[in-house]
């Protein structure tokens, strides 16, 4: 499945990019994967069919977001023959509509200075101080 910007792909097939920044795969009226650089969303508005499950994995492999969904689907309508799988990162859970997939944790803003920022912060002060070749101080 090739997917483009705001066309409509494969019966049905929609791709839209929010300014809200999230990416939405739309499949008829349901938007089945929605993702930004912070999570991913995957909803199959109830039908738990081959060609949704196919739309979620193809958005998966188009834009490289890393997860699996695998399972038994019905061919038509609503039957559910098995529940979903989502793998991502390593871990498998059972599918949920709506479910979110973090793709970037937040890091807090202000971390605590390693052994290493230390030495880098000395550093700089050092040199800012000026050395000479010999790696003595010069005068000021």
């Amino acid at each position: 499945m090739a997917i483009r910007d705001d066309r409509v792909y494969k019966t049905g097939t929609k791709i839209n990019k929010g300014e809200d920044g999230y990416t939405r795969v739309i499949y008829h009226d349901t938007v089945v994967v929605a993702f930004n650089d912070n999570e991913i969303i995957l909803n199959n508005g109830g039908y738990q069919t081959v060609t949704s499950k196919a739309r979620m994995n193809g958005a998966s492999n188009q834009f490289d977001l890393g997860f699996r969904v695998d399972g038994s689907t019905s061919t038509y309508k609503r039957e559910a023959l098995g529940p979903w799988k989502v793998t991502f990162k390593g871990k498998t859970v059972e599918f949920a509509n709506n479910m979110k997939l973090v793709r970037k944790v937040k890091r807090n803003r202000n971390p605590k200075p390693t052994l290493a920022d230390k030495s880098e912060v000395k550093m700089r002060e050092w040199v800012s101080q000026g050395t000479g070749e010999s790696g003595k101080r010069s005068a000021h």
